[in-house]
């Protein structure tokens, strides 16, 4: 092989075709890489029907070109199939195979009581913790962690979370929702209600329970003359926790 290589001038290999030729090379071999991978992941999940795509959402091809069957498929795709697919392939389980993607094999389950055992069970079926980077952006959190970590985070995060906070949102939620209808039912006109920006709507609506619920700030709703969804503060109740004391103020602003 060394003898080869050496009576081999490398402005031989460099040549356009012959460039060609092994640049195609090395992509076959790594095609035929992939498949081994691909059919091995496949055959440890029972080889469950499902599509075959060369390039999936995560891929940078999948980036550049547009949804083509059985060639890529672009991000949020099951979210439009959604149970077609499972009527499509007979199962309440598929499996949907890429050969060029950060996954190779991804499972879409239709089926509750497997939904629950995949859901609950956190040592059987762990979260893929590199899938959560982007957030923990400030540092490990309750939702990129898992194991004995995770405990730890969900120790300290689950007092925020009872029974009686979650009632709290619920009631918040229902409070602010049925003031907005009161509002909109003594200013519509002709019946309609016309809203600009829904995400900046539902955004405000969103801080408003928020507020309620974790910080004690009540806001109340009313439409300027413009129709746009204004918020009112009308109270704050902060608990004061060294000497256990209540502080009320009010304020029209």
């Amino acid at each position: 092989m060394g003898s080869f290589l050496s009576q081999v001038k490398l402005e031989e290999i460099f040549k356009p075709i012959n460039f060609l030729i092994l640049a195609v090379s090395l992509y076959g071999l790594r095609v035929v890489r992939r498949v081994v991978q691909v059919r091995a992941a496949l055959a440890s999940v029972g080889n469950l029907p499902g599509g075959r795509i060369v390039y999936g959402p995560y891929s940078i091809m999948a980036r550049i070109l547009p949804s083509i069957p059985y060639i890529t498929r672009q991000p949020g795709w099951q979210f439009k199939e959604k149970y077609a697919l499972h009527q499509k392939y007979g199962s309440e389980v598929i499996s949907s195979a890429f050969l060029f993607n950060t996954i190779h094999v991804a499972l879409w389950v239709a089926d509750p009581a497997v939904a629950k055992q995949v859901t609950t069970n956190r040592i059987e079926f762990p979260k893929p913790i590199k899938m959560y980077k982007t957030i923990s952006v400030y540092g490990p959190n309750i939702v990129a962690t898992e194991f004995d970590e995770w405990k730890r985070h969900r120790r300290i995060a689950a007092p925020s979370f009872s029974e009686k906070n979650n009632r709290l949102v619920c009631e918040e939620t229902s409070r602010i929702t049925t003031e907005l209808f009161n509002v909109w039912s003594a200013t519509e006109q002709d019946g309609i209600i016309i809203i600009d920006d829904m995400l900046s709507f539902t955004s405000r609506l969103a801080l408003m329970v928020i507020s309620a619920a974790g910080n004690y700030f009540e806001f109340h709703v009313f439409v300027s003359s413009n129709r746009r969804l204004l918020l009112k503060r009308v109270w704050v109740s902060l608990w004061m926790g060294r000497n256990g004391s209540t502080t009320c103020w009010t304020s029209n602003g």
